[in-house]
């Protein structure tokens, strides 16, 4: 795994995840968390920043965490696989 890239579902029940500890492992939540779509819901979507800052996004308590990098190259993937189509400017 690149530094700064995760994948990670909340809540972890894995025993081997480094982060998480199964769930069994007190730890200290070190997001500042920018936005979150309905306030005190858990599982609402919601975008933080990593201590390592990296920009997670998650979207029912599935969490992708990438560097503002590796979103940029996401976007621009898609948007360059959508001016691949045929009818690009119709594609939502």
């Amino acid at each position: 795994m690149k530094t700064g890239y995760a994948c990670y579902q909340i809540p972890c029940h894995d025993p081997q995840c480094p982060t998480h500890g199964g769930g069994n492992q007190p730890a200290q939540n070190t997001d500042k968390e920018l936005w979150r779509k309905e306030t005190g819901d858990y599982y609402s979507p919601s975008i933080h920043v990593t201590a390592g800052g990296g920009i997670g996004i998650n979207v029912g308590g599935l969490v992708f965490v990438k560097p503002v990098e590796g979103w940029h190259a996401l976007a621009k993937a898609e948007c360059d696989r959508r001016k691949a189509l045929p009818d690009w400017n119709d594609a939502p």
